[in-house]
């Protein structure tokens, strides 16, 4: 009797250092998983501003781009005839129309390539971390 007591102690203290090694082994998994969370925040808004600026220089690019080209328009039109300078201003602004028709089809699908490769990236890592949880799921479950 005195024996199975001591057996009983024995047992309760081997389970709550079980139970104590795994609460520590589920704190750790936790801030492992948090900390890899920031990290990708991170890198993913990162990866936004540098996506931003190459967007912000575009846009300055094709501003600057359009002001020459209006520039070269009003310098061509003071050379031609009135006659010439009307059918000239219609063909530009047709022209000027179609090119930024044309931008504005470049761009979106730019954006569209841009987010389905951000979709593709996110679920990617969503996918390759969900894997590791679930491996490590399994390890746990297997001791």
């Amino acid at each position: 009797m005195n024996q199975k007591k001591i057996s009983d102690k024995q047992n309760t203290k081997i389970e709550k250092k079980e139970r104590e090694k795994n609460r520590r082994k589920s704190i750790e998994l936790f801030e492992r998983e948090k900390t890899q969370q920031i990290k990708y925040d991170v890198l993913n808004q990162i990866e936004e501003d540098k996506e931003r600026k190459k967007n912000k220089k575009k846009a300055v690019n094709l501003m600057e781009k359009e002001r020459q080209r209006r520039m070269n328009i009003l310098a061509m039109n003071e050379l031609v005839s009135n006659k010439e300078r009307k059918h000239n201003i219609k063909k530009a602004k047709k022209l000027s129309e179609k090119e930024k028709q044309r931008r504005l089809h470049d761009n979106t699908l730019d954006e569209i390539i841009l987010t389905n490769e951000r979709k593709q990236n996110t679920k990617k890592v969503n996918d390759m971390e969900n894997e590791e949880r679930e491996r490590r799921v399994l390890d746990s479950t297997c001791k």
